[in-house]
């Protein structure tokens, strides 16, 4: 980071930037206790899976069953309902079984393809359904193997995967990425050696994995493709959440009550920002809507002596580029998960989703002039 270059603290407890040219609008909110699963898609229409089947909801809320499910069948939905997978299992057991099939969905319920007795447990599907990742082998385990398969079902190749534990396919990706041991290493979809990138506590990409940002023990690190591109030294002691801009040029970090903004052209950190409390702590951030627009979710931790009441609330933030906040909308909730508020761009829609343990909450953004 440059030398001299001062670093703000700003308290975003203070209130709201008074040159905000409008609020986003909440424009649907959807619970989602009754459902194993759902996402919503760009149209507003919805994908649910529940134990019975997988449900199309379109926007005006009218309900069809489009594939029927059994008590031995699980199903995974592609990040915007584009397609979905269902994997039939031998027995109702299916963490400690081998898949007996699988089969691949397009949004409307037909079927693209199926996969005889693969050698995987469970899978995971690209956004828009070209590649299929079957895992051999859970989180943690020992040795794991990720077999890719392609969009007729083909399998294209295979990589062994010691201690797996993370597994992302960025949007419009000609690569994903996996961790063993802390250590993140890019894989191609085509056969050969995965590229190692480094370790991390939090990562982010962008540009469908063209960029990646490693964060962990004080650094920050971007890479464009293999190539370290810029890093700087980070104030969050324990990050949580790494997003970096479309074009590469920005870096968020969260963590703990602090949000830092990195910018690579002038090499340095532009500000960090508190939530106001300690015990309201970043959870999400999401830098899709472009340097001018960050946003990011919160959750209040009211400590381990509230028990039941220990995570009830929490707030959405939209920040500009210079530090301030444009807009906060406080929630409650009932039920918490780790990974919960999540916050996400929509990309062109104007759009963005807010994720909660049993409520998806859709935002548009105002007009520009």
């Amino acid at each position: 980071m440059k030398s001299g270059r001062v670093v703000a603290i700003l308290c975003l407890a203070l209130w709201v930037s008074a040159e905000a040219a409008g609020n986003p609008t909440l424009v649907r909110s959807m619970p989602t206790s009754a459902f194993r699963h759902v996402v919503i898609r760009p149209d507003g229409s919805s994908l649910a899976v529940v134990k019975e089947g997988v449900i199309l909801q379109d926007a005006a809320g009218l309900q069809k069953y489009i594939t029927r499910l059994r008590g031995n069948q699980r199903v995974v939905l592609a990040r915007q309902g584009a397609c979905y997978g269902v994997t039939t299992y031998a027995d109702n057991a299916p963490s400690t079984l081998r898949a007996a099939a699988f089969e691949l969905y397009n949004e409307t319920g037909k079927r693209l393809y199926r996969l005889e007795k693969p050698d995987a447990s469970e899978f995971v599907v690209s956004e828009d359904g070209r590649w299929v990742i079957g895992i051999a082998g859970g989180e943690e385990m020992h040795q794991s193997r990720l077999l890719l398969f392609d969009a007729q079902g083909t399998l294209v190749t295979s990589w062994a995967v010691p201690y797996l534990s993370d597994l992302v396919l960025p949007k419009g990706s000609t690569r994903f990425f996996a961790a063993s041991r802390g250590l993140l290493s890019a894989y191609d979809f085509m056969p050969g050696e995965p590229h190692p990138i480094g370790r991390f506590e939090a990562f982010g990409t962008a540009a469908g994995g063209r960029f990646v940002a490693l964060c962990g023990a004080g650094s920050l690190a971007l890479y464009q493709e293999e190539k370290l591109v810029f890093t700087a030294a980070s104030e969050v002691t324990h990050p949580i959440s790494v997003s970096v801009s479309n074009d590469g040029g920005y870096i968020a970090v969260a963590g703990g009550d602090r949000l830092e903004l990195f910018e690579r052209d002038s090499r340095s950190r532009l500000w960090t920002v508190t939530s106001g409390q300690s015990e309201l702590r970043f959870i999400s951030v999401d830098l899709g809507g472009g340097p001018d627009a960050i946003l990011a979710g919160l959750d209040f931790d009211s400590g381990p002596e509230a028990a039941a009441d220990r995570h009830t609330r929490g707030a959405v933030f939209l920040i500009d580029r210079a530090g301030s906040l444009l807009w906060r909308d406080d929630l409650t909730y009932s039920e918490w998960g780790i990974r919960y508020p999540a916050v996400r761009f929509l990309g062109s829609e104007r759009q963005f989703e807010v994720e909660l343990a049993a409520e998806i909450r859709r935002y548009s953004l105002p007009e520009t002039p």
